[in-house]
């Protein structure tokens, strides 16, 4: 007995030991059931593509979608997560663009202009010493002259490099040309654009961070 299914996560829950969907249980029970006297396989074909069986099974569900609803039918408790997930980054993502905010955080805001939940994902990977990094850039909170400026750490804000501007995080990772070297080889050019920063991926910036030496202890 051959069982047709173009959803390669059915096939796995299905095939797990940790079942986590009523419905799942469920359709994993009928199937030992059916087992206990035929030999049943699962069988994974790719939607779409043209099998008779698979465009039919598609055409019954569409039609059964324009029907009344006689019984409820479960959703899974995966599904329900990755709707509830999806919502609070549309919610994340409305406030942060709220213009009624847009001078809070203002620095992180020009590094990430859109949420991204990838984001920690990617900076837990790096030792505490890289997020500390990664955190003063994405901050504004660092080392850099008009920071310590604004703090009362230094007598003023003007880069010490260049002599030229403020040394906020833009212009060091944008425009102060005693880096230009190490911006070229690490973020693709001799200078870059403030909306480019968005773009940058965290090795690169912490590439270019230690090839300058501009963090380095003193």
């Amino acid at each position: 007995m051959h069982f047709y299914i173009d959803n390669q996560a059915a096939i796995q829950s299905l095939g797990g030991y940790l079942i986590r969907s009523n419905l799942t249980a469920r359709c994993k029970r009928l199937l030992n059931i059916l087992a206990m006297s035929n030999r049943v396989t699962l069988n994974w074909i790719p939607g779409h593509s043209n099998h008779p069986g698979n465009e039919r099974a598609d055409m019954l569900a569409k039609l059964g979608t324009k029907r009344a609803v006689v019984k409820q039918i479960p959703i899974s408790e995966a599904t329900v997560k990755e709707e509830i997930k999806k919502w609070m980054i549309a919610i994340h993502q409305e406030d942060w663009t709220n213009p009624y905010k847009q001078d809070h955080c203002r620095q992180t805001k020009m590094m990430l202009p859109e949420v991204n939940p990838k984001l920690w994902n990617q900076l837990k990977k790096y030792p505490r010493s890289k997020m500390n990094l990664i955190t003063q850039i994405y901050t504004g909170h660092s080392k850099l002259k008009k920071h310590l400026f604004r703090m009362k750490l230094a007598e003023d804000p003007i880069c010490e490099q260049c002599l030229e501007e403020e040394e906020s995080v833009e212009h060091f990772l944008c425009e102060c040309p005693a880096f230009a070297r190490p911006r070229y080889l690490n973020l693709g050019g001799l200078m870059i654009k403030r909306h480019e920063l968005s773009e940058l991926s965290l090795k690169r910036i912490l590439s270019f961070i230690k090839e300058s030496k501009r963090f380095e202890e003193d």
